[in-house]
């Protein structure tokens, strides 16, 4: 997960641009299992991202990938500040499987 502060009055110019690079990492990266952006309800101006992948090489070709290059400088100038990041792993496996921002079960494929 991570946690982002926008500046005042920009969530609707950041909400568009981050939309661009979630539709960027869908298309781009068959390791992640989830990439959305939830706005909170109780703070202004506050979003929290949730990222899940496949394993840890799917989370560090996120890392590299060139879309992710060019879209970050598109949302980086609504932030009030860095972004907060918490890694996490399931507690519903032994499996030492990474899924980026959290772990989850190995699915069937098929």
């Amino acid at each position: 997960m991570v946690e982002l502060a926008v500046t005042p009055d920009s969530g609707a110019a950041f909400e568009r641009a981050f939309a661009v690079q979630a539709a960027a990492v869908q298309a781009n990266e068959p390791g992640n299992r989830l990439y959305e952006l939830f706005k909170s309800t109780t703070l202004s101006d506050s979003y929290t991202l949730v990222e899940i992948y496949e394993d840890d090489a799917a989370l560090q070709a996120h890392r590299a990938s060139p879309h992710m290059a060019a879209n970050r400088p598109l949302t980086a100038p609504f932030l009030a500040g860095p972004p907060v990041c918490r890694c996490s792993r399931s507690s519903r496996t032994a499996s030492d499987r990474c899924v980026g921002r959290a772990l989850l079960p190995r699915r069937a494929h098929g």
